[in-house]
């Protein structure tokens, strides 16, 4: 009978170590608030004046400033060093429970492996360009008032919702951390597609593959980036992106820069954004002024500034309202504000 007991407890004991080894993580956000316009944000060239909500009516709108979401993510550590990983993310609108606009149901979708020198991955996942522009939004390149929307002001339109994406699917992807530095690369598979076909949402529609590389370093208060991204848009033409961005943080206020410039075979738009975040007890403002410069035959060019104020209720909840003013030379001035809660879990 002790022989038993003694058994059933050291089985009971492996299990627990095992299990110990292994675990899976829900998270998720919920945000939502209201949103005001003063007028609807049309503007020349598919660009909007601010970016992000693009709402097309001047009325009080239910919207999110914060993507919401629910995610998974898992990880084994198989010893030695080398652990599996994988991470499932997907995108809804709270206000009406319906999937978010993108036509994916998984917004992220990755399996990778963390060895000794690296991590290797597979699936669908953000550009290193994107990363480090996230990094240098205080809106996180969210909401009506974030100064990194993608069709104008973060990337130079490099990346909009009618040509390529800030995510890539079918993609291999590798990241490695030392001394500071990160270094992270990624390339999307074609599989499939013509040169200069009409794109998709998610990534260009040419036969060639898509590449990305971005080089950080960040050692206490200082963080710098580099990035470069690579795509075929028309038969043996390819257009390409490169971002550099740096931030300082000196305790009462940290600013944040970044420079983008793209090479789009017959322009070359640049865009800069020069933001701040002030700390203010547990709470925080930003300001962010971003601006952007086409290239075009028609000079097009745009200017946004935002301001907000964060108010932290608790580690998971907070309320927050921003202000926001952009203008495209050549058209009226948009000016908006939202007011809401976002809850992490």
């Amino acid at each position: 009978m002790k022989k038993s007991l003694i058994a059933l407890a050291a089985l009971g004991a492996f299990a627990g170590s095992a299990m110990a080894q292994s675990s899976v993580t829900l998270y998720g956000v919920v945000d939502l608030g209201l949103v005001k316009q003063n007028r609807a944000d049309a503007s020349p060239a598919g660009i909007t004046a601010l970016g992000a909500v693009g709402l097309t009516n001047k009325e009080l709108n239910v919207a999110q400033a914060t993507k919401s979401r629910l995610g998974f993510r898992g990880v084994e550590d198989l010893g030695g060093g080398y652990k599996a990983k994988f991470k499932l993310e997907h995108r809804f609108t709270p206000d009406n429970g319906a999937q978010s606009a993108t036509a994916d149901f998984w917004d992220m979708s990755v399996v990778a492996l963390e060895t000794p020198v690296g991590e290797i991955g597979a699936g669908r996942d953000y550009m290193p360009a994107f990363y480090l522009q996230f990094k240098q939004d205080p809106w996180l390149n969210q909401g009506i008032a974030e100064v990194g929307g993608t069709t104008t002001y973060a990337f130079a339109t490099y990346i909009t919702p009618t040509t390529r994406s800030a995510r890539v699917n079918n993609a291999l992807f590798y990241s490695m951390a030392a001394s500071g530095f990160t270094v992270q690369a990624a390339a999307s598979m074609k599989e499939s597609g013509t040169p200069g076909t009409t794109p998709g949402a998610t990534g260009d529609a040419g036969a060639k593959n898509r590449f990305g590389l971005g080089v950080s370093y960040e050692a206490g208060p200082l963080f710098v980036g580099l990035a470069y991204d690579q795509s075929e848009r028309t038969v043996g033409a390819d257009h390409n992106l490169t971002m550099l961005g740096a931030s300082y943080d000196f305790g009462m206020v940290k600013p944040r820069v970044s420079y983008a410039r793209a090479d789009l075979g017959a322009t070359t738009p640049t865009s800069y954004i020069v933001a701040a975040t002030v700390p203010v007890d547990t709470n925080i403002v930003k300001l962010g002024y971003a601006h952007f410069d086409a290239d075009n035959a028609t000079s097009t060019k745009a200017n946004k500034f935002s301001i907000g104020y964060e108010h932290v209720l608790s580690k998971r909840t907070a309320v927050y309202t921003d202000v926001t003013s952009g203008k495209i030379k050549g058209s009226q001035t948009v000016t908006g504000f939202d007011v809401g809660v976002r809850h992490t879990f």
